[in-house]
């Protein structure tokens, strides 16, 4: 919890000194709905405006994205919690994919 309140100061400490993210320094766009604050993947979270960077969305979860991430998602999305974290075959993810697909044709054509 007190990681929680730290990071909060942090965000405030920037909105406060250097104003609400309003552009994106990745993609350039400038027309986006909402934009974030940042931390630099190889910077420590710590009041300094250097370690963070502005995004637009899209850009601030591509950015945090990995792999690891990314197949916790799929998993916690197919609901089976007890996989978090293994490995998962190309062949098996394929299936899975399959399976999703079928599913949102069936709810489409219904």
């Amino acid at each position: 919890m007190e990681r929680y309140y730290y990071l909060k100061k942090i965000h405030n400490w920037l909105k406060n000194n250097y104003g609400k993210a309003n552009k994106c320094e990745f993609c350039k766009i400038k027309n986006s709905k909402r934009y974030e604050w940042a931390k630099l993947k190889d910077k420590e979270y710590d009041f300094k405006r250097e370690n963070f960077i502005m995004l637009c969305c899209k850009c601030h979860r591509n950015y945090d994205m990995t792999d690891e991430h990314r197949e916790n998602i799929r998993l916690s999305q197919l609901g089976n919690k007890s996989r978090l974290g293994t490995k998962t075959s190309l062949v098996a993810r394929k299936n899975m994919s399959l399976g999703q697909l079928g599913k949102k044709l069936k709810l489409i054509n219904q």
